[in-house]
């Protein structure tokens, strides 16, 4: 931007906004007329910025067309923001754009409606996205795992029945129930008909934690899971009553401190006359996996179809959606990688023929 001919205390607070949104990776355009897709730069001088808008190097006004599609079809949305009677604002969400050096811009826009002032905000995004493909493999990696500890919790199910209900005397089957819980990666109690702990593994001491508390207060870990089950689970009563089995996920809340996730997995001992011998509980903490699923939530933006040189399918989709067609129909890709991970994308599209 030409500074000349401008008083010094301009000069400063010009330069002072151009320093902020430099470290803020952001760049401001006035948008000069938006029925002509006609903008120019306000503040905000990066490198990036004049990768993706070689125009930039200019000061004079210039049109914004299709060569970033994404912005271009963006501006359909900004246009009503731009044209309203009152102030107003709406982003564009994430996508990724390759410049003509070839380097990968992540990047969002922000259309404002600001007292008469029609605004265009761009900003790049590249080490927010770098952030969130970190906690979401990180959250694919746990989600893998907990697979896996689903399935250790199949097999370990099957062995303390196979034990349980063998005939044989009570000392080998503490001896043999001890050996086949004690190395599981999750917290295992077996009770007897009375809900009365028979034997807990050193994962049920680690995860149901209370050292912090006075000795007087120190729950068993059996009596935490049944308290949640009752308070949280409304078919709790049916379940006992029924002989059931179940699983799910509890919440568990130990002031000042404590908040877990739990998933809880709930499995009766009958014998030959259906009556009850023992109860066996699963209990593993799935708090990380929580947040991360839900730290991650929008990252559908970052996944295949963002990951490409071009956001095709968004723009396709929702150019489709502004023809005037009457029928609305969802098609839904899933894609099943080698690691086992499914993804689904949904694009939802007007029919262009009629049925």
């Amino acid at each position: 931007m030409l500074l000349l001919n401008l008083p010094l205390k301009v000069i400063k607070m010009s330069t002072l906004l151009n320093n902020l949104l430099n470290a803020l990776e952001q760049i401001v355009l006035e948008v000069v007329d938006y029925k002509t897709d006609t903008v120019k730069l306000v503040a905000g001088e990066a490198d990036w910025a004049k990768e993706l808008l070689p125009q930039l190097s200019s000061d004079s006004p210039f049109i914004l067309d299709d060569n970033i599609a994404f912005l271009y079809d963006f501006l359909f949305d900004a246009k009503q923001v731009w044209n309203a009677s009152s102030n107003g604002s709406i982003r564009s969400g994430f996508w990724t754009e390759v410049t003509a050096h070839h380097n990968q811009l992540h990047l969002e826009a922000v259309a404002i409606k600001q007292e008469n002032e029609n605004l265009l905000l761009i900003i790049n995004q590249s080490n927010e996205f770098k952030f969130r493909q970190t906690t979401l493999q990180s959250a694919r990696e746990m989600l893998l795992s907990n697979d896996r500890l689903v399935e250790q919790n199949q097999y370990l199910h099957n062995r303390i029945l196979t034990i349980l209900k063998k005939p044989t005397k009570q000392n080998d089957i503490l001896i043999a129930l001890t050996k086949a819980i004690e190395n599981a990666g999750f917290a295992v109690v077996i009770t007897n008909k009375k809900l009365k702990t028979i034997i807990e593994n050193t994962a049920t001491k680690s995860l149901f934690d209370q050292q912090y508390l006075p000795i007087s207060e120190v729950k068993k870990p059996i009596d935490i899971i049944l308290s949640l089950m009752q308070n949280q689970l409304p078919e709790f009563d049916r379940i006992m009553s029924t002989k059931s089995s179940w699983d799910g996920e509890l919440c568990w809340i130990l002031p000042p401190s404590t908040l877990k996730w739990l998933k809880i997995a709930v499995y009766p001992v009958t014998n030959e006359f259906n009556e009850i011998k023992n109860w066996i509980f699963f209990a593993n903490d799935i708090s990380n996996v929580k947040y991360l699923v839900q730290r991650n939530e929008q990252l559908a933006l970052h996944d295949i179809l963002y990951s490409q040189n071009y956001p095709i399918a968004l723009v396709f989709g929702k150019r489709l959606s502004r023809k005037q067609q009457k029928r609305l129909l969802s098609i839904y890709f899933t894609l099943i990688s080698t690691s086992s991970e499914v993804i689904t994308n949904t694009l939802a599209m007007k029919k262009v023929t009629n049925f």
